[in-house]
């Protein structure tokens, strides 16, 4: 009885198995080993850039993600680049004209030629030429041309570049970091090989596509010394006295302090032309007294002088005293 049993599972198995195998729908999701002779095939999408047929009974799958077209080059040179392409060239140029730096041309490019001082973006990546270890990469990089922050080696294969183009520069250590290196990521006298693609092309920053107009261009300067005069012609006379003075170095520096609570006696503006008349009467009379002889030899102090004292003394002591 147990034998019967075995014998009618084992010829229901062979029959599902046959079912499925020759089910349109159902072949190649009931069974794998059917679909694996195939594995390298993509699932068939109706697109003319797929050359391979759909398989017998295999459901047409209609394409439902929609890639952004990327912008077309210019006929010319996107034909150019396409038959250079399809011929399988690569173009070889030796940048440096000594064997230090050469590039070698993946994909032409269609754009403007990337100039010294102009930003590109790029994707990049840089390995050791003899063991292939990648030491850098990058994918949205943006940098200047030339502007000598980078190796010479790099900055002379991106002064030949194109917006689009995709090259590999071999760079001799001589162009690179020389016999010392940088250990431990790049030894002494290592050879480096980037593979570059320059996205974008931004321009120089005096380029139109910045969107700048040399004729039309204001300094910073100019633009900070009209904001000037127009707020100076909105002034009083007594503030722009002030401001006057405190534009003087040594008025300046004190008046920072005087902002910071010090008391009004110690204000610049009350202080120091206090002091300068102190000085001033000082000095006319120490010059009457005869204190400074100019021109010739010393003279005996006149009356004149004297007075003047006498009147300053009588003065302070609340009128002139009787002679005795």
């Amino acid at each position: 009885m147990m034998l019967i049993v075995i014998q009618l599972a084992v010829v229901s198995l062979g029959l599902v198995v046959c079912a499925a195998a020759f089910h349109p729908v159902t072949r190649s999701s009931a069974l794998s080993f059917p679909r694996a002779a195939f594995s390298h095939r993509q699932p068939y999408v109706s697109s003319t850039a797929s050359p391979l047929p759909p398989l017998p009974g295999e459901t047409v799958l209609l394409s439902t993600v929609a890639e952004a077209p990327a912008p077309a080059p210019p006929a010319a040179e996107a034909e150019e680049a396409d038959a250079a392409l399809a011929a399988g060239v690569a173009r070889e140029e030796d940048v440096s004209r000594d064997g230090g730096v050469v590039k070698r041309v993946v994909r032409e490019g269609y754009g403007k030629l990337a100039q010294g001082g102009g930003f590109v973006k790029l994707r990049y990546t840089g390995k050791l030429a003899e063991t292939g270890r990648v030491f850098a990469r990058g994918d949205d990089f943006r940098c200047m041309v030339a502007d000598g922050s980078m190796i010479k080696g790099w900055d002379l294969a991106l002064r030949t570049m194109k917006e689009g183009e995709v090259a590999e520069v071999v760079i001799a250590p001589k162009y690179a970091y020389g016999v010392k290196g940088v250990p431990p990521v790049i030894p002494p006298n290592a050879p480096l090989l980037f593979e570059i693609e320059l996205t974008e092309y931004e321009g120089t920053p005096y380029d139109l596509k910045l969107g700048l107009n040399i004729d039309k261009i204001e300094t910073d300067t100019e633009k900070k010394r009209k904001d000037k005069e127009k707020a100076e012609a909105a002034l009083t006379d007594m503030e722009k006295f002030k401001n006057w003075l405190n534009s003087l170095q040594f008025f300046g520096v004190v008046t920072a302090g005087y902002r910071r609570g010090v008391p009004w006696y110690v204000n610049p503006l009350v202080l120091y032309p206090t002091w300068f008349f102190i000085v001033g009467v000082l000095f006319y009379v120490t010059f009457s007294l005869g204190g400074l002889n100019i021109g010739g030899p010393q003279q005996e102090q006149s009356p004149d002088s004297f007075s003047i004292i006498k009147t300053i003394i009588d003065g302070f002591k609340g009128g002139p005293q009787p002679d005795t």
